[in-house]
């Protein structure tokens, strides 16, 4: 591998970690996804896959994976059962696992949704101190009312299950 791909290949991996946190925090602070998030995520797969040397049936099994996520997310959605910005950010994640990793990905993000939600039940149920009740953000978090910003779960699965991933594979191994 060319030190241009690898250099290519690892800021792409930065510009995915990059936009997951950053969807994360909106998550947390505002129940929101913007939507160039999922969008920049998938953009930098298609760097990535280039870079690795993905050929083209790898990069259709990926954008496979990640189109299934999206067509059952938007059932979800449907119900209620998920946001919309989750379902995109889940989808964009996918994009990145291929098939080898995207059941590690599906684990990593239900473990991680499974303690957010725990951590957040427990939060919710403690009294909210004066100071952290003027924060706003704080303030909606703590309403039992308001949803589980999965954003964060989204991120957490995405980053600890990328190395998994067929394009880092290339980087850590060559």
């Amino acid at each position: 591998m060319s030190v241009f791909s690898s250099l290519a290949l690892g800021i792409s991996a930065v510009v995915l970690v990059m936009a997951m946190i950053y969807g994360a925090v909106s998550d947390l602070g505002r129940f929101t996804i913007p939507n160039w998030v999922p969008l920049l995520a998938v953009a930098a797969f298609f760097v990535a896959a280039w870079a690795a040397g993905l050929d083209v049936q790898q990069i259709a099994v990926s954008l496979g994976i990640g189109l299934s996520c999206l067509t059952v997310g938007i059932a979800a959605f449907a119900l209620g059962v998920f946001g919309g910005g989750d379902i995109k950010l889940f989808a964009a994640g996918a994009v990145w696992t291929g098939w080898s990793a995207f059941a590690p990905y599906v684990m990593a993000v239900a473990v991680a949704g499974g303690i957010l939600s725990l951590i957040l039940l427990l939060f919710r149920h403690l009294p909210l101190g004066s100071r952290l009740a003027r924060v706003d953000w704080v303030g909606a978090l703590h309403r039992p009312t308001e949803p589980v910003p999965y954003g964060v779960a989204i991120a957490t699965g995405t980053v600890v299950s990328l190395p998994r991933s067929p394009v880092m594979a290339v980087l850590i191994g060559g």
